[in-house]
């Protein structure tokens, strides 16, 4: 009974989205992109375009040269979650789904994304121990690009919470090699940009380095990161699916932000029709999902705006 959690993981449909019910060929294909959108997070994004030139660089501009240096800096990133998924999926020193139904795990877990979101926010910056950015790997040989496709990977860790607690439930209901083969199919996804531009070098060339722009990409993925903590936050306090309204409160603001911002950037008439797409986008999809689970898009069978009774909910 749903009604009587107030996990608000309680309240996804076991029939459709329950991770562990997810097919091969999506879970595979939900790693392929979370490694992929690892490049766009804030941790990763700036040394992308500077890693890709640099390839080409020490290669003296000979691209096939360039190009291994991209297969063994993407060995590198692929290792590093070869080894998480040897301490998660094999060794399963960490139980990830059952977590979740743990208060203190739930409010320390909203306690680090608001953290996360704040600096985002530009509020303060996180940075590892200086010991850790003293690495320096050599960047011409095959060895030292390895370790610095290591080093990204492990750089990369901040931004992995909203993106792999699915993976890994399915992961761990999985034989082991199958649950092994995805996570390392997401370090394939991450290292896929990567060895795109140590072929095509030049293409690096065009990605904004700093500015305006990018400083506001990164407060989006903030607004991201807080909505995640108020999805779970709320759904500890708010009995029933009423919590997604929450989640919706910080949508608005998010979208609100986005168009302002973007017309304080520029006049022109295409990033102010592209952020209002996306800001529309935002909040139209937020409010949609939170009226069909509070049941007020169900047909006929719903009943004074409470969930569907044809629907199969279960606590997770």
């Amino acid at each position: 009974d749903a009604q009587a959690s107030d996990d608000p993981a309680a309240f996804i449909d076991a029939d459709e989205d329950d991770p562990k019910s997810w097919s091969i060929l999506f879970a595979f294909g939900a790693a392929l992109l979370a490694g992929l959108l690892f490049n766009i997070m804030p941790c990763v994004l700036p040394v992308l375009p500077l890693k890709a030139m640099g390839f080409y660089e020490v290669a003296q501009h000979k691209r096939l040269q360039s190009l291994l240096y991209g297969v063994a800096f993407s060995v590198g990133v692929i290792a590093i979650f070869g080894v998480l998924a040897l301490l998660v999926v094999v060794l399963r020193w960490v139980s990830w789904g059952g977590l979740f139904s743990h208060g203190w795990f739930v409010w320390t877990i909203v306690g680090i994304l608001v953290v996360m979101a704040v600096g985002l926010f530009g509020v303060f910056t996180v940075n590892l121990p200086t010991s850790v950015y003293n690495v320096a790997p050599r960047h011409d040989t095959y060895i030292g690009n390895i370790q610095w496709g290591g080093l990204t990977a492990i750089l990369a860790t901040p931004c992995t919470a909203p993106l792999l607690p699915g993976l890994l439930i399915w992961a761990l209901a999985q034989p082991t090699f199958m649950g092994v083969s995805a996570m390392l199919m997401v370090g394939v996804g991450m290292s896929i940009p990567y060895l795109i531009l140590s072929a095509f070098p030049e293409l690096a060339r065009r990605f904004p380095r700093t500015g305006p722009w990018p400083e506001l990409f990164k407060q989006m993925m903030g607004f991201m990161v807080l909505g995640a903590a108020v999805y779970f936050g709320s759904g500890r306090l708010i009995q029933g699916p009423g919590f997604f309204w929450a989640v919706c409160a910080v949508a608005a603001v998010a979208s609100v932000y986005l168009m302002a911002r973007t017309v304080q950037l520029s006049k022109n008439a295409t990033p102010v029709v592209v952020s209002s797409i996306l800001a529309v986008a935002t909040l139209g999809t937020t409010l949609w999902w939170s009226a069909k689970v509070n049941g007020l898009l169900s047909g006929p069978s719903s009943s004074s705006g409470a969930m569907t009774q044809s629907t199969n909910w279960t606590p997770y």
